[in-house]
């Protein structure tokens, strides 16, 4: 509960912000460094047990971080251009994504038949707010560019 509710406080906390600042760059490089900042003086001040940062050990998860670098950067951009309606619809569709590509490339089991309808369920919702969606009538798919680019991250991530 608590995470579901910092998450979102968060996402109209950026959303507001972007609308003001319009870069999101930015926005979220001050909030990164402000992060990292406070980690750092928590370790030296011995209120966190921090890892020290090993280069071999950060090697090997630079994957994972350009990929989360990316599902920022579109998340911000999505702000930028959407509201925060069209981000949550395609964010709710990655589940169904993830199930597919873990069944196809990791062989693990496709959703049991109740999981799969509330899913598709999910889906058929989201398919429903892009019909009803103004901008998607206007400038049709295009509108949706950063946020397909944010689902495909947020599911390969």
């Amino acid at each position: 509960v608590t995470w579901a509710l910092s998450s979102s406080v968060m996402l109209v906390i950026n959303k507001v912000t972007i609308s003001h600042i319009p870069f999101p760059a930015c926005v979220f490089f001050v909030q990164f460094l402000t992060s990292t900042v406070f980690v750092v003086v928590c370790k030296e001040l011995g209120v966190l047990d921090v890892d020290d940062l090993i280069l071999r050990k950060a090697i090997g998860f630079m994957p994972y971080v350009c990929s989360f670098v990316l599902s920022i950067y579109f998340n911000g951009k999505v702000l930028q251009y959407c509201n925060v309606e069209t981000l949550i619809t395609f964010r709710a569709c990655s589940p169904l994504a993830v199930s597919i590509l873990e069944w196809l490339f990791l062989g693990r089991e496709l959703p049991s038949r109740r999981s799969l309808l509330a899913l598709l369920g999910v889906l058929a919702g989201a398919a429903g707010y892009v019909l009803c969606d103004s901008e998607f009538r206007m400038k049709g798919i295009s509108a949706y560019f950063w946020v397909s680019l944010y689902l495909v991250v947020i599911v390969f991530e």
